[in-house]
């Protein structure tokens, strides 16, 4: 089973402090931290400095294997999109400062035709390659022309990319429709995935998201399908739970790790 985990650390909104994220991540067992580029940037702009991020991180033993997120590039009108391609150079800088070498690029939500989606993703991992970095296509359920694993895979593939990959996120691989054997086809292009769960409920949203157990998400069955198509990188939990801001970041870390530890380690 799948052993590399991280908080990603919208799921401890709630701490403002980043060194205190890194520190409440550690101490609860992860082993990797997906991290923000607006709080690297609220950091900068306060006085500090991302080699110091990069500092605590490295005291701790934390890897960071995404940073969310690169978006505005997909079907953008040309002046905007030299705006987003400024920004992702931007931000591609600020993930070599701190070790990190997959950014989510999040799909658009707008619809426009697949070939320019791809044709805009391959402009991105052409721009990504300078830096060393992926840019993990991430699919939003409900989303027009990139809702399902499936069209990301289509996207990627098209794109015809060496850096080219996929974020599979549990919440819209179930809430947007993509099937279990999605992952059979496009699971091998799969660079980043974000684990949550969520309760059978009429309307879910981000904000129902819980702890991996919580729900009713077939999760098993995902990780042994992603493992099985060869994935072997991190599962970073990623939760929006109003809820669980309520409580403290430490408190929820260590709960996250516990539930997400019971969940790859049930062969053992």
């Amino acid at each position: 089973m799948l052993r590399n985990l991280a908080l990603n650390t919208i799921t401890i909104k709630q701490e403002a402090d980043l060194k205190r994220k890194i520190e409440s991540s550690a101490a609860a067992g992860f082993t990797g931290i997906g991290l923000w580029s607006d709080e690297l940037m609220a950091h900068q702009k306060a006085g500090g400095d991302l080699a110091q991020v990069r500092g605590w991180l490295e005291e701790m033993g934390l890897a960071v294997p995404e940073i969310c997120f690169v978006g505005g590039w997909m079907f953008a009108e040309q002046q905007q999109k030299q705006a987003a391609w400024a920004q992702c150079r931007r931000q591609f800088e600020q993930a070599q400062a701190v070790g990190c070498r997959c950014l989510i690029a999040c799909a658009s939500g707008a619809q426009g035709p697949l070939e320019q989606a791809a044709a805009d993703y391959a402009q991105l991992c052409d721009i990504a390659a300078g830096y060393d970095i992926v840019p993990a296509l991430e699919f939003i359920a409900g989303a027009q022309t990139v809702g399902t694993l499936a069209a990301a895979g289509e996207v990627v593939a098209r794109a015809d990319r060496p850096n080219g990959g996929i974020l599979l996120d549990t919440f819209h691989f179930m809430v947007g429709g993509s099937q279990l054997d999605e992952i059979s086809t496009a699971g091998g292009m799969v660079a980043m995935v974000h684990i949550n769960d969520c309760p059978d409920q009429p309307q879910r949203t981000d904000a129902n998201r819980v702890f991996t157990g919580d729900g009713d998400f077939p999760l098993a069955d995902i990780l042994a399908l992603l493992e099985q198509a060869g994935y072997q990188g991190f599962l970073s939990l990623e939760l929006f739970n109003a809820g669980y801001w309520e409580r403290p970041a430490a408190a929820v870390a260590r709960e996250g790790y516990d539930k997400l530890w019971d969940l790859v380690a049930v062969e053992d």
